[in-house]
């Protein structure tokens, strides 16, 4: 009888104790992205950290406070710059428009100066054109030189005197018209030249007194230009700043969680990870791939199951920390630093074979 009174209690205890073993829920998935030239990349000693919901919520909380902040000093910052470059285009416009380069006594003094700068390039343009005519003449004569020199006389002179008078009178005739030609065109050159000469030494005289003004406004401009494209490239960067802001990382930076367990990945990114029921688990996951010089970072964020079967559950594009597919993040992020994955939409699961 006593023997039996102990089987019982030992059946009864060892129910007990069958009893109250822990609840446990066992996932298993994998580590993937598909890149936008549809690359299947898989992500080897990735690890899978199990975290308290209860953890991530409260640092998140917390944090709103700080992304709040930088927030409002990127939209400070990006009306700022705004504000900068209306000035500077404002300044640009009232030099143009208003400067020196606009004044009457300035106006007049390039439109003297355009004048007789028009004069002297005219006379050097009709003094250019009987130079060429000269030189036209001048093939000529070294034409029939040739001529001559093929029929064995020493030039047009020499094959002359072999002609009879007429002929000979042809080619001195020739020869003088050239000659006289010749001088005309030196005397007109001549007379061109000393109508032009006063205009060119007024122009000079003109183009200093220009300089006088035009140096220190081509400096003005040039430095009210170079102000703008300054005022434009800041204002570029402020709003490209804002338009990013909040990224994954800016929220989850400083991010360092108590973990409650955690798995690695193998070779072809699969994973395993165990843990009770009855709490609210979080998988966090970070990785990151180089291309090239560069760095692409992935980061996941997602609720753990809690059922004790479930399905595989995939880290990948559809449920990456951007898309917050289980709105961890108070304000969406809007930037994503990794451009060539796929934008698969905002689906349950993905699937890498």
């Amino acid at each position: 009888m006593k023997r039996h009174c102990l089987f019982l209690l030992s059946v009864t205890l060892t129910l007990v104790l069958l009893g109250c073993k822990p609840k446990t829920t066992t996932i298993s998935g994998q580590v993937f992205i598909v890149t936008s030239d549809a690359t299947n990349i898989k992500f080897g000693l990735v690890e899978i950290l199990l975290i308290e919901k209860q953890q991530i919520n409260q640092f998140l909380h917390q944090r709103q406070s700080t992304i709040e902040s930088e927030k409002a000093l990127r939209e400070q910052t990006v009306q700022l710059a705004n504000e900068a470059k209306e000035k500077a285009e404002k300044d640009l416009s009232l030099f143009l428009n208003g400067g020196p380069l606009t004044q009457p006594d300035y106006l007049k003094l390039k439109a003297e100066y355009q004048g007789v700068e028009k004069d002297v390039i005219e006379a050097l343009r009709k003094m250019t054109a009987i130079g060429k005519k000269v030189n036209e003449r001048g093939a000529e004569m070294e034409a029939v030189d040739r001529s001559a020199k093929a029929k064995g006389f020493a030039d047009a002179n020499d094959y002359a005197k072999s002609l009879d008078f007429k002929s000979q009178l042809a080619i001195v005739d020739m020869i003088t018209k050239h000659l006289t030609s010749n001088l005309a065109a030196i005397k007109e050159v001549h007379e061109i030249y000393q109508q032009s000469k006063p205009k060119e030494e007024k122009m000079d005289s003109l183009k200093k007194e220009l300089a006088i003004i035009e140096g220190p406004a081509s400096l003005e401009e040039a430095t009210l230009t170079e102000a703008l494209q300054d005022a434009t490239s800041a204002l570029t960067i402020a709003e490209a700043r804002i338009e990013s802001y909040p990224s994954v990382d800016d929220y989850l930076a400083k991010f360092s969680p108590v973990i409650s367990g955690k798995a690695v990945t193998d070779a072809d990114g699969k994973y395993t990870l165990t843990y009770k029921r009855g709490i609210q688990y979080v998988l966090y996951a970070k990785c990151e791939r180089e291309i090239g010089t560069d760095k692409e970072r992935y980061c996941w964020l997602v609720n753990a199951p809690t059922r004790p079967k479930t399905e595989p559950l995939f880290l990948g594009n559809a449920n990456v920390a951007l898309f917050d597919p289980d709105n961890f993040f108070p304000l969406k992020p809007k930037a994503y630093n990794s451009p060539n994955i796929a934008k698969l939409g905002v689906l349950t699961r993905s699937r890498s074979e």
